[in-house]
């Protein structure tokens, strides 16, 4: 993921017109380890009470209600009867779940996100089922939480766009 590495991919796709768009780097876990989250309780919600979610905006990192890729786990972190942070999986195959997180902005920098995505990930690996956590090149705050959770960078998924598609001074 070095940025001149990056270069030198864009250098090669001008060639046939193409540029990089986005990158987003993909994290697997590295271990199996739990961020502590002190004096904030924790619910779990399985698949069937994931769904009471649905079309709440609050949530919508954390759940994707999409048949293609249901949502089958979830855990909220409550402090004071509020939900204040909720993460999610999605059963994108048989064998990977995706992380998706959502923290109320007053309450980020309490680790919240961690400790969310680290329990989520225990519980999908008890299932003998990969965790993956997916997030953008530019989100570094997300990249962290990935990293505190215990995972690390397995892959990235670079999408192109053709050169001038989106230019917004064309008229």
């Amino acid at each position: 993921m070095d940025v001149s590495n990056f270069r030198e991919l864009d250098e090669i796709l001008a060639g046939e017109e193409y540029q990089i768009k986005t990158a987003h780097p993909f994290f697997i876990p590295k271990d199996n380890h739990v961020c502590e989250m002190n004096g904030i309780e924790v619910k779990k919600y399985n698949q069937e009470e994931v769904l009471q979610f649905q079309g709440d905006d609050r949530f919508d990192e954390a759940f994707c209600f999409d048949e293609n890729s249901p949502d089958v786990l979830a855990v909220a972190a409550i402090i004071d009867h509020e939900i204040v942070g909720m993460a999610g999986a999605s059963a994108d195959s048989p064998y990977f779940w995706q992380i998706g997180i959502n923290v109320n902005k007053e309450f980020e920098g309490r680790h919240i996100a961690s400790g969310l995505v680290s329990i989520l990930k225990r519980d999908i690996m008890e299932k003998d089922i990969v965790p993956y956590y997916g997030t953008s090149f530019s989100n570094l705050a997300s990249q962290h939480v990935a990293a505190k959770a215990g995972f690390e960078v397995a892959w990235v998924e670079l999408i192109t766009e053709k050169i001038g598609r989106y230019n917004t001074n064309e008229r």
